[in-house]
C-alpha cells in the first residue's frame, strides 16, 4: 500500500503524531479537489480557512449545530513535490473502484459516468506536475474530519449545494460572474437548491449507481423531484422512514438557522 505521511496538527493548535494518508476517498460525490482518507478512516479535505473556522469555533459559538456537522480532528500540511510523487503511485482505479462496476444510471446519458471524477484528478496531477518543479515547497493544507459513511456497507452520499447565493463576501467579480451564471441556469434560482452529485446502492439489483455534477445541472424543478426519488428508492419502495427521518433534521435546523439573527439573509 502506497502512504503518504504528514504532521498532525489538532484543532488546538497541539502538534501531535503524524497522520498516514493511505489513499483518496471513494465515496466522494461532488467538489474541486480530490479528499484523501487517512489511516482509521478519517477524511481528509482541502482546507478552506473560513470553513476551518467555521468547524473548528462551532463548539464554542454554535454548539447546538454539531449535531449536523461531522466532527473535526485537525489539520495537516503536505509538500507539494511530496505529494505530487505520492499521487502518481496511486492509480485512477484506486479512486473509482467501488462505481468501476456500476450500470448506467437512470439520470445519465451515454457520457461517461465518471467523467467528473477523471476531469477531478486530471486537473490535480496537472497543476501538481506544473507546479511541482517551480515551487517543489508549497504546502498543501487539509483538515481531517469524521467519516460519516464508515459505518455503512453501502452508504448512499449526496452532494447538495443550497442557496440562491452561492458566491463569498469577498468573490472576485469573474467568480461572481460564473456562480450567478450557475444559478441562474440551474434549479438554484426557483429552488435554492441544486443537486452536485450522489452516489447510491440499489438493494434491488445489488448495483452502485453514482451521478456527477454534470448531469445534476440539466436538472429542472420537475425533474429533480425524479432524481430525489431515484435516491430514496432502494430499487423496490420509496424509502419513507428515511425521508421522514431527514425532513425531522432538516426542521431542527430550520429552527436554529431562524433564530440565529447573526447569519446573512
Amino acid at each position: 500500500m502506497n502512504t503518504l505521511k504528514a504532521e498532525f496538527q489538532t484543532i488546538n493548535g497541539t502538534v501531535g503524531s503524524n497522520i498516514e494518508i493511505v489513499g483518496f476517498y471513494n465515496h466522494q460525490v461532488g467538489g474541486h479537489a480530490p479528499f484523501l482518507v487517512a489511516a482509521g478512516g478519517k477524511v481528509c479535505k482541502p482546507l478552506i480557512a473560513q470553513e476551518y473556522w467555521f468547524y473548528t469555533t462551532l463548539e464554542q459559538n454554535r454548539p447546538d449545530l454539531l449535531s449536523f456537522t461531522p466532527r473535526v480532528y485537525g489539520s495537516f500540511e503536505v509538500n507539494q513535490r511530496k505529494l505530487h510523487e505520492w499521487t502518481k503511485k496511486v492509480t485512477m482505479a484506486e479512486l473509482c473502484n467501488s462505481v468501476d462496476d456500476a450500470p448506467d444510471s437512470p439520470d445519465s446519458t451515454d457520457e461517461n459516468s465518471h467523467s467528473w471524477k477523471e476531469e477531478m484528478m486530471d486537473r490535480m496531477e496537472r497543476n501538481l506536475s506544473i507546479s511541482a518543479d517551480l515551487e517543489p515547497n508549497m504546502l498543501h493544507k487539509y483538515m481531517v474530519i469524521e467519516d460519516l459513511g464508515r459505518a455503512y456497507e453501502k452508504p448512499c452520499v449526496m452532494d447538495i449545494k443550497m442557496g440562491t447565493r452561492q458566491y463569498g463576501d469577498f468573490a472576485t467579480p469573474e467568480k461572481i460572474k460564473r456562480q450567478v451564471f450557475k444559478t441562474e441556469s440551474t434549479t438554484s434560482k426557483h429552488l435554492g437548491i441544486r443537486l452536485c452529485g450522489y452516489k447510491l446502492y440499489c438493494r434491488k439489483t445489488k448495483d452502485v449507481i453514482e451521478v456527477d455534477k454534470y448531469e445534476h445541472r440539466k436538472l429542472t424543478t420537475d425533474t429533480i423531484v425524479d432524481s430525489l426519488y431515484t435516491f430514496f428508492c432502494n430499487g423496490s419502495k420509496l424509502r419513507t422512514s428515511v425521508i421522514q427521518q431527514f425532513i425531522f433534521k432538516l426542521e431542527k435546523l430550520l429552527v436554529l438557522i431562524e433564530a440565529n439573527t447573526a447569519l446573512r439573509d
